[in-house]
C-alpha cells in the first residue's frame, strides 16, 4: 500500500511540502522536550518528559533511548554498555529499521537545520562550484576511522568531537562557544566548501545509518509507469546518487540507504510517480513492464504510443543505466584508445541513445545534463558535466532552460563508437 495518494500536481504548496514541514516541526519538537525538560522541569505522571541527550535519554523516566553508533564506540573503547544502554539502543535501531534508517539524520538531527539553510542560500547565492572534492563514501572511512580512534583512546572518539553533541547541548544548557563552532564550522563547509559537505559526505553517524537504511521498511516507492523522467527528484535530492531510475523501478522504490526519507522527490513531481509506502508492497521489475508495452505499441504500428512507453535506462553500452552510480565509464575513453575532444569540439556521447527523446517540450539528456548548479564547473570523471553557459538563456519567469535552438543534441554531437575512423585525423 502506499502512504498517501493525493497527486502532487495538483495539490497546495502547502500539502505537496507537508514532509517538509513535518520534519521542522518534529526537529524542534524534540529539542523543545530536552530544553523543557532540562530546564523548565516538565514532568508527566510525575516523571521527566525526556531527560538525557541524543547519546542516551530515557523517556519518561521509563523507556531507555541510546545511540547505536555510540554503543558500538563504547565496545570498540573496551567498555561494557550498561544493559540500559544497550537495551535503549536496541530500541532505537528497531525504530529506525522500520522509518528508514537515514530517517534520522532528515527528522531528528538538529545540524540538519543547519545544513538546509546553507543550501538554501547557497542555492539563492548562485554558489555553483565547490572548493573541495570528496567522494559521498569518504563518510564511511571516517565512521571505520572513528572506531579506531576509539579502540586506540579508551573512550568514544566521535563524541568529544561531533558537532551534533556540540550543537544539542549547547542548545539545552545554554549557547556558547561550542555552539558557535560547531554551527559555523558544518555551516561555512556546506556553503563554501561543497555542497551538503558534512551530511552527504563526512558524517560518520550518517554513514552508520546509511547501512542501517539498507533494511528500512518505509521507503520512497517508484511508480516507472507514471515517471516521465524530468529528473526533478535527482535535482531536488539532498543524496542525487540513491535516485537510480533504472534500480528504482526494479525494485519498485528507491533502495539506497543513503536515502533520507527525507520526502523533497515527492513533493516535486509532478507526476505523482513517488510516494512513501511499504517496501513489501513494492512492485518491481517495472522495467521490463514499461518494455514490453514499447514492444507492444510499436509492433502494433503505433508509433507515438512506441516512443510514450520506451524505457531510456537500459541503453548504457555496458548495459546498465547511465542515470545509476557509478555512471558507466566513456567507452574505451579511459584506455587511450580514443582521446577527449580538442578544445571548442563538441563533446562525443560515451553512452548509448538510441530511444533517446531529444524533443523542444522534453529532452532526456537533461537528466544528467541540466542541472543549472554546475554550469561551466569542471569537469569530474564518472560524473556527468551539465551544459555549458551557451546552452542556457532565461525564460519570462528568470529562470533557466535550454535554449531553443538546442533541443537536438545529436546536431552537433555524436555518439562514440569503436568504429576505424574513415580518414586520418590529428586529434
Amino acid at each position: 500500500m502506499s502512504i498517501d495518494k493525493k497527486p502532487a500536481a495538483s495539490a497546495s504548496r502547502g500539502y505537496r511540502w507537508r514532509y517538509t514541514i513535518a520534519r521542522r516541526l518534529v526537529q524542534l519538537a524534540i529539542l523543545g522536550l530536552f530544553i523543557g525538560t532540562a530546564r523548565l522541569g516538565w514532568t508527566l505522571f510525575g516523571q521527566p518528559l525526556l531527560s538525557g541527550d541524543f547519546t542516551s535519554s530515557l523517556l519518561l523516566g521509563l523507556v531507555p533511548l541510546s545511540d547505536p553508533f555510540a554503543v558500538l564506540q563504547k565496545l570498540c573503547a573496551g567498555h561494557t554498555p550498561e544493559l540500559t544502554m544497550i537495551t535503549g539502543s536496541l530500541i532505537v535501531l528497531a525504530a529506525w529499521i522500520v522509518l528508514g534508517g537515514r530517517s534520522f539524520c532528515a527528522w531528528m538531527c538538529p545540524m540538519n537545520l543547519v545544513t538546509d539553510l546553507a543550501d538554501l542560500l547557497r542555492t539563492s547565492l548562485g554558489i555553483k562550484s565547490d572548493m573541495l572534492r570528496i567522494h559521498q563514501n569518504a563518510r564511511y572511512a571516517v565512521a571505520v576511522g572513528a572506531l579506531a580512534a576509539s579502540a586506540v583512546s579508551g573512550v568514544a572518539a566521535f563524541e568529544w568531537v561531533s558537532p551534533q553533541a556540540f550543537l544539542w547541548r549547547e542548545l539545552v544548557w545554554g549557547l556558547g562557544w561550542g555552539c558557535a563552532s560547531a554551527v559555523l564550522g558544518v555551516f561555512a563547509l556546506d556553503l563554501l566548501g561543497m555542497r551538503r559537505g558534512w551530511c552527504g559526505h563526512l558524517c560518520p553517524l550518517g554513514a552508520f545509518w546509511s547501512t542501517v537504511g539498507r533494511v528500512g521498511i518505509i521507503r520512497p516507492m517508484f511508480d516507472a509507469s507514471k515517471c516521465d523522467k524530468c529528473a526533478k527528484c535527482i535535482r531536488i535530492c539532498p543524496e542525487p546518487h540513491v535516485m537510480g531510475l533504472k534500480d528504482a523501478a526494479e525494485n519498485g522504490f528507491v533502495k539506497s540507504g543513503a536515502c533520507l526519507n527525507c520526502g523533497r522527490c515527492i513533493a516535486v513531481c509532478p507526476q505523482d510517480a513517488i510516494q512513501f509506502g511499504l517496501r513489501f508492497n513494492a512492485k518491481p521489475n517495472q522495467t521490463m513492464g514499461a518494455l514490453a508495452a514499447f514492444s507492444h505499441a510499436a509492433l502494433a504500428g503505433d508509433a507515438a504510443a512506441a516512443l510514450n512507453q520506451m524505457d531510456i535506462d537500459s541503453t548504457s553500452l555496458e548495459k546498465t543505466s547511465p542515470f545509476d552510480v557509478p555512471q558507466p565509464e566513456a567507452f574505451e575513453m579511459n584506455a587511450g584508445k580514443i582521446r577527449e575532444t580538442p578544445f571548442g569540439t563538441p563533446a562525443i556521447i560515451p553512452h548509448a541513445i538510441e530511444n533517446y527523446k531529444m524533443l523542444a517540450e522534453y529532452n532526456s539528456c537533461l537528466m544528467c545534463h541540466g542541472n543549472p548548479e554546475k554550469i561551466d564547473q569542471p569537469k569530474v570523471r564518472k560524473q556527468p558535466q551539465s551544459m555549458p553557459s551557451t546552452h542556457w538563456t532565461k525564460n519570462d519567469k528568470g529562470e533557466l532552460v535550454m535554449h531553443g535552438s538546442r533541443h537536438l543534441c545529436t546536431f552537433c554531437h555524436v555518439q562514440q563508437s569503436d568504429a576505424e575512423p574513415l580518414v586520418e585525423t590529428v586529434h
